[in-house]
């Protein structure tokens, strides 16, 4: 996935950022790492992202959780990254999940059956991560979904193509839980370390 369908699909969702003035400094930073279809590179690339963000963005004032949709089985509750010995955990976790090469889609045909039960199953536990995020009290909120390439691609082509199905409905849930929640979201390719430029507003 390059950087333009991790924008397309961050305009899909309407993920628009407060200005950096806005945020409070009590903030409340959930994670979700959509590691279900990560290629190896992607493992790689994710773990970088994630030492980013526990190294230059998050502080010892912020709340941090983490959660993943595959083989890492991450499922951290909100914590100070002040001890910063589960965040690295769940950075361990992501980093060890993925071993085993994914089969890529041929270029130019359209996603598998699998490809999109994957991206249901990510967006659904998005949604339900905002659902409860928005729900504690306190601080700005924001939700970082780190996705595969495979399925920010999948629910982009699934969104043009059928306007109406599963996932496009999926994405809309998404949008307006977040939208109502207060709960500001972005969306970094694990396929493109360039996407972190998302989280700059975090700093």
């Amino acid at each position: 996935m390059k950087f333009g369908t991790a924008a397309a699909l961050t305009v899909l969702l309407g993920c628009l950022a407060p200005p950096a003035e806005a945020q409070t400094s009590a903030r409340i930073v959930v994670l979700m790492v959509d590691d279900l279809r990560f290629k190896p590179s992607e493992t790689r690339n994710a773990e970088q992202l994630l030492a980013l963000l526990r190294d230059e963005i998050v502080t010892a004032a912020d709340l941090v959780g983490m959660v993943s949709t595959g083989p890492s089985g991450v499922a951290t509750d909100l914590h100070s990254p002040a001890d910063p010995r589960r965040l690295n955990e769940s950075i361990r976790k992501i980093a060890n999940g993925r071993l085993l090469p994914v089969v890529e889609p041929a270029r130019n045909t359209a996603y598998s059956a699998a490809s999109r039960r994957d991206a249901h199953l990510a967006f659904l536990t998005a949604t339900e991560v905002v659902r409860n995020l928005a729900k504690v009290e306190g601080g700005s909120k924001h939700f970082v979904f780190v996705s595969s390439a495979e399925t920010a691609a999948t629910a982009l082509e699934a969104a043009v193509a059928d306007p109406g199905g599963e996932l496009a409905r999926d994405v809309a849930e998404l949008a307006s839980v977040a939208r109502l929640g207060n709960v500001t979201m972005r969306v970094v390719d694990a396929g493109d370390l360039a996407s972190a430029k998302v989280l700059r507003p975090l700093k």
